[in-house]
């Protein structure tokens, strides 16, 4: 937060987070309690083994970095399954069944899916309802999981099965993943709700919207992250062919950048700086990076075009 400009002067931190325990949270919900537990995930075990502990989530899957021969990637593609954070499972499961008849219900969120294991683990021990809440699709043609060998997939596949059928409710973020998975698996879909993402109306209407003029260039905006990747198999964002075909209107007309700007709000990855030196679009493509949330709305509402 302080690196882009949300706050001013360092983070207060009084002393370390506890291990276990109840954590009281100030400020408007002030009856929540927050439970930490001890975790072996990706991370930790990274540290065992080098100086400078890395956090990493064991999610980006790419031909690049799995592929690398090496003890650490022998551990994530063989190991870790589904994700980096499968070791913090008993943990998690035995904080949960302590707290089991202080609850009405357990609310699993998804990704990191390990975590979504939890369901059919708790329906083992209890009878509480449970709402596992897909924020991310597992499953489908993803580049994180289609990168993944055969016989990996099989198995998240067959984990996925048992948290969907184990859940009382599936939650999705929007109508399309409850449709794919509806198509998946017709015999639980009348479990299946979807709860969009919220926002808040009054951001936009504080925003500082810049006027246009007929001689300003027409502006493309995308807000969000890309992939730093080029791969052609899966489903990804990558910003490669967008900027390729920019490239390609450029040789037809050199007037381009008079006419057109282009901006990036958000991790555009490493790539896409490679790939606007390589095809000459510095003076077209703008990679601003990470924003505050305020100034990446404002780029937004003053854009002509967004880019989806």
């Amino acid at each position: 937060l302080e690196e882009i400009g949300e706050v001013e002067g360092p983070l207060p931190v009084e002393g370390p987070l506890p291990v276990e325990g109840p954590l009281p949270v100030e400020g408007p919900l002030p009856n929540v309690q927050v439970y930490r537990t001890f975790s072996l995930d990706y991370a930790s075990l990274k540290g065992f083994f080098s100086k400078h502990q890395r956090v990493e989530e064991d999610r980006r899957w790419t031909p690049e970095s799995i592929k690398k021969f090496s003890f650490s990637n022998l551990i994530r593609r063989y190991l870790l399954i589904p994700d980096g954070y499968i070791l913090w499972l008993p943990f998690a499961l035995f904080r949960a069944l302590r707290l089991a008849k202080e609850v009405d219900a357990f609310y699993i969120r998804a990704p990191a899916f390990s975590t979504a294991l939890l369901a059919p683990l708790l329906r083992i021990f209890t009878t509480k309802p449970i709402l596992t809440d897909f924020s991310d699709e597992w499953t489908s043609e993803t580049i994180d999981f289609v990168l993944k060998p055969k016989w990996r997939r099989k198995i998240e596949r067959w984990m996925e099965k048992m948290v969907i059928k184990y859940s009382t409710w599936v939650i999705f973020s929007t109508q399309g993943s409850r449709d794919y998975y509806s198509s998946r698996y017709p015999l639980q879909a009348e479990k299946f709700r979807v709860i969009f993402n919220g926002y808040d109306e009054d951001d936009f209407l504080r925003a500082d919207v810049k006027r246009k003029t007929s001689e300003d260039k027409i502006t493309i905006v995308y807000s969000g992250s890309c992939e730093d990747t080029v791969e052609p198999k899966g489903l990804t964002v990558t910003p490669y062919y967008f900027l390729k075909a920019i490239s390609i209107l450029k040789e037809k007309d050199p007037n381009l950048s008079e006419k057109l700007q282009i901006k990036f709000v958000g991790y555009s990855g490493k790539q896409a700086k490679k790939f606007v030196e390589k095809w000459g679009l510095k003076e077209i493509v703008q990679l601003c990076g990470n924003q505050i949330h305020r100034k990446a709305i404002e780029e937004v509402l003053s854009s002509d075009i967004l880019l989806l």
